[in-house]
């Protein structure tokens, strides 16, 4: 093997490292509130989330603690939902074709509270500014873009 060609697989070995040790020392915490920040977003509701945390390996898992959202301005209680703890298996296979697949979801203890208004309009009916788009957002028409 030439010198040049071990210098190159030495810096790749090296970019790799990097990459898995900086995974794996990302707070993962600050993204839990910049999840939060973005689903409160969405949903035009005060979402909470206390604590994520990623479990990298050939089937990573995401879990989350502590989630909240706000119920409806004019429900009878002040939370829509309060959960636990979410914990999801991601097929890294398909994330790495650009497809999002969850071949096994568990939620632990929700308490989700549905009810409607006098008008008849459910709580579940998100009004935030990007509630309507969220699903045309996630889904762009060049796939080569993101998410």
């Amino acid at each position: 093997m030439g010198r040049v060609l071990k210098w190159v697989l030495g810096v790749l070995v090296g970019l790799v490292a990097l990459v898995v040790v900086g995974v794996a020392l990302f707070p993962w915490d600050r993204a839990a509130g910049w999840a939060a920040e973005r689903a409160s977003q969405v949903t035009g509701r005060q979402v909470g989330i206390q604590g994520l945390h990623v479990d990298w390996s050939w089937h990573p898992v995401v879990t989350l603690r502590g989630i909240t959202v706000a119920n409806a301005p004019w429900g009878s209680e002040p939370l829509m939902a309060d959960i636990e703890q979410v914990r999801a298996v991601v097929s890294l296979s398909d994330l790495l074709r650009g497809r999002l697949a969850l071949p096994e979801l568990v939620v632990t203890r929700p308490k989700v509270l549905l009810e409607k208004s006098q008008e008849g309009t459910g709580n579940w009916r998100f009004e935030g500014a990007a509630a309507d788009e969220a699903g045309q957002a996630a889904a762009p028409e060049d796939r080569g873009s993101s998410p």
